[in-house]
């Protein structure tokens, strides 16, 4: 029975391992479930904690896994692993009933799971710990214990080592790419409309458990929550369905240009800004210096951006004038939602760049992509 004690430690410990990295390699789909649950119920007010709770979740994960895969602290870690589970079911019954959430986000972005799947895993998880816990009581799990100081070590080694993953992965750029629109990707075959087409295009946000849907023109302030887009197109929908859009950019005079911009010969450059506000001179520098070459190039670059055109138009001004930007420098500005930013590039000012309508690179902001 030892052995069997043994084997659903291991198989738990590496799974919660498996959770809190997926969740730190990409930190900022980690951020927006957690502000997306936050908003779900009712608690705008700690969003601006989301960061904090995101990370927290990793450490927490990680270190029940790391204890539990390792033998440290077992009468200490399995207690803390019911504990999680029961709090984790919990969430996902809301989930089922009242919660508009449709993913749980315990895999991060990587791995979708619906409210059923991951009820179904938190059951099988949850009966795992009680197992741990009940069953023998004490003998295997003082067996397996190990030296308190090398218990200390490995703790501060798993700490040490998640915080580092979200913190790179956060501020520098994330190890792995989940999101929709990955290096090889027909952006394409995704877009949504042209600058004649008729589609008009509705952004659900949730505040306070209800949705409301605002057009690009009038998003609302940063206390609502995007949940989804969607377009509708009076040409090719004359029942008026409606259906998701997974790629919209928007000019200044409220027009659908994705396909208009991507259907046309050479380099297409994206510079993706979720806020201009918080971009350094030196981010500004660059993007001037890319808007200035590109069509030297052979290329068109373009500022998407997913906030308020005014503090946009503000945060670029402003720049311009501190690092005396001549206006051919300065860069065509294009819109969209902030998951869809996001989902192009993790990084505010990120680079993205397209070659005939597919994606081939996405990386930080650097003017020597030529």
């Amino acid at each position: 029975m030892r052995y069997l004690y043994r084997g659903v430690a291991i198989a738990v410990g590496l799974f919660f391992m498996l959770f809190a990295i997926l969740k730190a390699a990409d930190p900022m789909g980690t951020i927006l479930k957690v502000e997306e649950y936050l908003q779900a119920m009712g608690l705008e007010g700690l969003q601006s904690l989301s960061t904090t709770i995101a990370a927290l979740l990793c450490l927490v994960e990680f270190i029940i896994g790391a204890a539990l895969a390792a033998k440290v602290r077992m009468a200490l870690a399995v207690p803390l692993l019911l504990l999680f589970m029961a709090v984790m079911t919990i969430i996902t019954i809301l989930n089922l009933t009242i919660l508009p959430i449709d993913d749980c986000g315990c895999f991060g972005e990587a791995i979708k799971l619906s409210n059923t799947e991951t009820f179904l895993k938190n059951l099988l998880l949850l009966g795992c710990a009680l197992f741990l816990l009940l069953y023998p009581k004490g003998d295997c799990a003082k067996r397996i214990s190990i030296s308190p100081k090398r218990a200390m070590l490995l703790m501060g080694a798993a700490v040490v080592l998640e915080l580092l993953i979200f913190s790179y992965s956060l501020w520098y750029k994330p190890l792995a790419d989940f999101g929709r629109f990955r290096k090889g990707t027909d952006l394409r075959e995704m877009a949504e409309g042209g600058a004649g087409a008729l589609y008009d295009a509705l952004f659900v946000y949730q505040k306070e458990g209800r949705r409301e849907s605002f057009t690009l023109d009038n998003l609302p302030d940063t206390t609502w929550t995007f949940v989804e887009s969607i377009v509708s197109s009076a040409e090719d929908s004359p029942s008026g369905e409606e259906s998701a859009a997974d790629f919209q950019l928007k000019n200044g005079a409220g027009e659908y240009i994705a396909q208009d911009i991507l259907g046309e010969e050479g380099r297409v450059l994206f510079s993706i800004v979720n806020s201009a506000e918080s971009l350094s001179l030196k981010d500004w520098e660059t993007i001037f210096r890319l808007a200035a070459q590109s069509e030297a190039h052979n290329a068109r670059f373009y500022l998407v951006c997913c906030q308020l055109q005014q503090e946009v138009i503000d945060a670029m001004a402003a720049a311009a004038e501190s690092l005396g930007a001549e206006p051919a420098e300065l860069p065509y500005l294009l819109y969209t939602d902030k998951k869809t930013a996001l989902s192009l590039n993790r990084l505010n000012g990120g680079l993205v760049v397209v070659d005939e309508g597919v994606l081939s690179y996405k990386d930080r902001l650097t003017s020597t992509i030529w």
